[in-house]
């Protein structure tokens, strides 16, 4: 509705600027090796998620099967561990009684990508 709403024009470089904000993180590889491999790991990353997703009934039980242990993630054991110690300060605050479900959440994913790009020179993290 607020597309049908919004001037051709505008509309037109609101989608250019969101196109380039996505491909952004792209232009800091340094190759087309570099590319390539950015490429291939985030669709074997999504795919994979996709999958696993699927097998659990979907994201929500799949983050309790992962956080409960009796779930992996699918993805390289560094990136495993890199979420599970992302999940982990996410919920500690609520575990030591800081934090209750009725305060607002902070956002996770945001914070998730930060703490990557953070650990890895400003990569995006390649997970959908």
């Amino acid at each position: 509705p607020a597309a049908a709403a919004c001037p051709v024009l505008l509309l037109g470089k609101l989608c250019a600027r969101a196109v380039a904000a996505s491909c952004e993180p792209l232009t800091r590889l340094t190759s087309h090796a570099d590319l390539s491999a950015h490429i291939l790991e985030e669709v074997g990353v999504y795919g994979a998620v996709m999958a696993a997703l699927s097998r659990a009934g979907g994201p929500e039980e799949w983050l309790r099967d992962f956080i409960l242990g009796r779930e992996t993630a699918p993805m390289a054991e560094e990136m495993s561990g890199f979420i599970a110690t992302q999940v982990a300060r996410h919920l500690d605050p609520y575990l030591d009684g800081e934090r209750t479900p009725l305060d607002a959440p902070p956002a996770f994913l945001p914070a998730l990508r930060a703490a990557y790009a953070a650990l890895h020179a400003g990569r995006s993290l390649p997970a959908p």
